[in-house]
């Protein structure tokens, strides 16, 4: 915005201008949180809000005050954590809209034969590790689902967040020790774009365009449900949906052009995510922006080197709580409550409790854990499987998503001590699938008890190390 003004005083004359609505005239709304401007860093500053004024001296300001989201309970909470702002630009409290006013503070999950639950509570565990807070949290995420019910809980808009990536991975660990199921971003695990479906729904429109072949409602219909008969996979189903949506916007009889349909698809490819189906692990800073039913902080690290808290860890701490919509809890310890949570830690409204150590499974359900690109050796086609391409690239190409997969160890180990673990299919008839990276780490008495294909992705000659390139068999596999 102010780049623009800069341009557009260029052709005015400066010397008479008073403000800036004197070099140039524009209408415009501006919208802006000083409490959720959590990116201190790269010249973000709520200042900039506070100088609007100072810019365009004859706006009109109007303050949004009420909260749609959360619940009572966690709106209060949330007060508290941003009240002590120094330089906050609101001066109203924020409250529950006008609809919820009369509804009780817990809101959803209010049970007038069980007043705690809805409270926003703070989990002591037994260190600030992360290691700690994970284990605790896991124990609360049973208890709560226990406590609200299946006819009012939902895992899969249910949240844990944490400060940095690396304990994302440590939560990540301790939910499946626990058996809780796990949503994964696709993008940790693999680009959409390099999936097999992708590739052959994207290279049959691209042949459309070759050829000049304008498309209408019907072409794109069937491409996506040939595509789904022939996979039946969650890939092939999300793309069949999208191209009928497509194809749901062209008037019957018409069609349009396959540059058109081919861009679109591309650009839907790149951010495409599954639904969430299990617990949603990640940081305070990537949850900006979304909403849960159920949302755990973790306070482990939060202030990273620091002792106590600054401005900026308050509202990231804000925008953490304010992602709850119906439950909201703390997960902290005697060392850090006094420092991340001390306004919190004092609030009379606040509920206080300790993991129940009661619920800790003896025997928990496996869960499913899906590799990344890292895990998988990418080249073994173009080189390990050199001698037979034409086979495997066959049997890779029919291959079913969810097809059974045993993990074989070969007899020697490699010099760095790791097993080389082949990857065999029972969908094939013979030879190997494929063989984990070296950097795949899988004790072999770790409790594995099964395997599938989670999806055939696609790899190029340019992909590898420019020393490796040399060693592949072919470009593209």
């Amino acid at each position: 915005m102010i780049a623009e003004i800069a341009q557009q005083a260029q052709k005015k004359n400066r010397s008479a201008a008073q403000s800036a609505e004197d070099l140039v005239d524009v209408r415009f709304c501006a919208v802006g949180d000083d409490d959720q401007n959590i990116y201190d860093y790269g010249d973000a500053s709520a200042r900039y809000i506070r100088e609007f004024e100072q810019f365009f001296p004859r706006h009109r300001l109007s303050e949004l005050t009420q909260n749609y989201r959360s619940s009572g309970a966690i709106v209060e909470a949330a007060a508290v954590i941003v009240e002590k702002l120094q330089d906050r630009r609101k001066a109203a409290v924020i409250s529950v809209d006008t609809a919820r006013r009369a509804d009780p503070l817990q809101g959803h999950y209010h049970d007038p034969q069980r007043p705690e639950l809805g409270r926003v509570c703070l989990l002591e565990a037994a260190s600030a590790s992360i290691e700690d807070q994970a284990d605790a949290a896991c124990l609360e995420l049973l208890r709560l689902a226990a406590e609200v019910g299946e006819k009012k809980w939902n895992w899969s808009s249910t949240a844990v967040l944490v400060r940095t990536r690396a304990q994302a991975a440590v939560l990540r660990t301790a939910l499946a020790a626990h058996g809780i199921n796990i949503s994964y971003d696709l993008r940790d695990i693999v680009p959409f774009l390099r999936i097999r479906e992708t590739i052959l729904a994207r290279k049959a429109l691209d042949r459309s365009l070759q050829d000049n072949r304008w498309l209408g409602r019907g072409d794109l219909q069937r491409l996506g449900e040939n595509l789904d008969i022939r996979f039946g996979s969650t890939w092939s189903k999300a793309i069949r949906r999208h191209l009928e949506e497509i194809g749901s916007e062209i008037e019957p009889g018409a069609q349009v052009s396959p540059e058109q349909v081919l861009e679109d698809f591309v650009e839907w490819a790149r951010r495409w995510q599954p639904d969430q189906d299990g617990v949603a692990v990640m940081t305070a800073h990537s949850s900006k922006g979304l909403e849960f039913d159920n949302v755990l902080v973790l306070d482990s690290g939060w202030l990273g080197q620091r002792r106590e808290a600054q401005d900026s860890d308050r509202r990231l701490l804000y925008v953490a709580a304010t992602r709850a919509r119906h439950s909201l809890t703390f997960v902290t310890s005697a060392t850090t409550r006094g420092r991340v949570l001390e306004d919190l830690n004092d609030a009379p409204a606040i509920l206080h409790r300790k993991p129940d150590e009661s619920l800790r499974p003896k025997d928990p359900p496996g869960i499913w854990r899906p590799l990344t690109l890292h895990d998988v050796y990418l080249s073994f086609l173009a080189r390990e499987a050199a001698a037979s391409p034409g086979r495997m690239e066959t049997a890779l190409s029919t291959v079913p998503t969810g097809a059974p997969i045993a993990f074989t160890p070969v007899i020697h180990a490699s010099p760095g001590g790791d097993f080389d673990i082949r990857i065999a299919c029972t969908a094939l008839e013979d030879g190997h699938l494929g063989r984990v990276s070296r950097r795949f780490r899988m004790s072999m008495d770790a409790g594995w008890r099964d395997a599938r294909v989670y999806a055939v992705v696609e790899w190029n000659r340019r992909d590898n190390h420019e020393g490796y390139r040399d060693d592949c068999c072919r470009d593209t596999w």
